[in-house]
């Protein structure tokens, strides 16, 4: 079970890493030069890597289980673009933050 949050959580930070490198790839994208946007491909492959590391969670736990962990994407989703876009944190993100923490609190300990 341990080995499947873990997976997860490093799930939920490559898709937050990927959204960021796609909200920088946003600010010169066209369609003719989306393939040769490294930020753009960047993204894409840490979505993928993502997706790939969910699978493998999967594997091991229930679904209804290891979704709400996803969740955690969104924490560092907020952080990363405090960090790297220097996007205001209000006090409804943290309160956010914080339900987000305590739900997956509550579903961890349910299983």
């Amino acid at each position: 079970m341990i080995n499947s949050i873990i997976l997860v959580i490093l799930s939920s930070i490559c898709a937050a890493f990927g959204a960021l490198k796609l909200k920088v790839s946003s600010s010169n994208l066209t369609i003719k030069n989306f393939i040769k946007n490294k930020n753009f491909i960047y993204g894409i492959i840490l979505y993928g890597s993502s997706a790939v590391l969910f699978l493998f969670a999967l594997k091991k736990e229930e679904l209804s289980f290891l979704y709400p962990f996803v969740s955690a994407s969104y924490i560092f989703t907020i952080i990363l673009s405090k960090k790297y876009l220097n996007e205001k944190i209000n006090k409804w993100k943290l309160i956010s933050i914080f339900c987000i923490i305590m739900g997956i609190i509550l579903i961890g300990l349910s299983a």
